[in-house]
């Protein structure tokens, strides 16, 4: 998505400036990375040094340096926007800093629903979670001791249609088309939260 230098505009042109052979010796400026791992959500989202894509994924960071101007990083969201957002929310948030001015929209933070569950073999349970305004191959696994917004209301959610579409009770009203509650959660409202 983008990257930023490590050291700051002077180290960098003091850096450049030196003679060549002083420049051998010299650490080279540094570039991290804002890196989406495969098959986790954008709440795992971290930054990762230049040398380590190079090491690990070298031909995916070569194709981003042909697409990309690597001499200054890409432009952040303009304080004008970021302010505009923080006036209709009155309060600081705090994922302004960690995601929103790096492009992560923010209804890619929040759950869609969740479709499955599985029992790893050390006992944990991680759930299959469809993030708002993304497609689903975009689907990640997450463990249960996650601390997103709303993370155990769409458990509970997931739960009780789990059991109203297993139960017989369920089959025989699906054939009629009438609509079950249970919990005070209606099942034909759910797919709309």
């Amino acid at each position: 998505m983008t990257w930023r230098w490590v050291e700051t505009q002077e180290e960098r042109t003091k850096f450049y400036l030196m003679s060549p052979d002083e420049r051998k010796f010299a650490p080279k400026p540094r570039r991290e990375f804002f890196v989406l791992w495969a098959g986790r959500s954008y709440w795992h989202c971290s930054w990762v040094a230049e040398l380590a894509m190079e090491v690990f994924h070298p031909i995916m960071i070569r194709s981003y340096f042909r697409k990309m101007d690597m001499e200054e990083p890409p432009k952040l969201e303009d304080e004008e926007t970021s302010s505009r957002r923080r006036k209709k929310a009155e309060e600081v948030d705090p994922l302004e800093d960690r995601f929103y001015k790096y492009g992560i929209r923010p209804d890619w933070l929040q759950i869609h629903r969740v479709i499955n569950h599985r029992t790893l073999r050390d006992g944990t349970i991680q759930y299959l979670v469809k993030w708002r305004e993304l497609s689903y191959d975009r689907v990640s696994w997450e463990d249960e001791e996650e601390d997103f917004p709303l993370f155990q209301r769409h458990i509970d959610i997931y739960y009780v249609i789990k059991i109203n579409l297993t139960s017989p009770i369920m089959k025989i009203s699906m054939k009629h088309n009438s609509v079950i509650y249970s919990l005070g959660i209606p099942l034909c409202c759910y797919w709309r939260i």
